[in-house]
């Protein structure tokens, strides 16, 4: 019944060795990306809390990053993975001032988008 996989397995090891290893990539990352999709799928607009960070803000805002940094006075160049309330404490100002901020850079790139209606092309 596997007699072919034998053969297979004996005349070219090599090729199927590279063939499970691919699969392997292949499967590590399509799960990656279910997990992602999942995840990021009920975090949409998720309430700021003290230990997200600028990225993870406008990941879930769907926002420029840059924007929020300078905002906060963070320099744009360098990624620090500083939290909401490390930001607070370095700035000197409380958590929910940092909050304001945020939420007044997310309310104008939202509204300064246009929203282009999509037409499909029709012959």
């Amino acid at each position: 019944m596997f007699d072919w996989l034998i053969l297979l397995w004996r005349r070219h090891r090599g090729l199927v060795l590279a063939l499970v290893a691919a699969c392997l990539v292949t499967l590590f990352f399509a799960i990656r990306l279910t997990i992602s999709t999942l995840y990021w799928a009920g975090h949409r607009d998720a309430t700021l809390a003290g230990w997200m960070t600028v990225g993870y803000v406008a990941h879930s805002y769907d926002v420029d990053r840059l924007r929020l940094a300078e905002a906060l006075g963070l320099d744009p160049d360098q990624r620090p993975r500083l939290t909401l309330d490390e930001i607070a404490a370095r700035n000197g100002m409380p958590l929910a001032e940092v909050e304001v901020t945020l939420l007044a850079v997310i309310a104008e790139e939202r509204a300064g988008r246009t929203e282009q209606p999509v037409v499909p092309d029709r012959p």
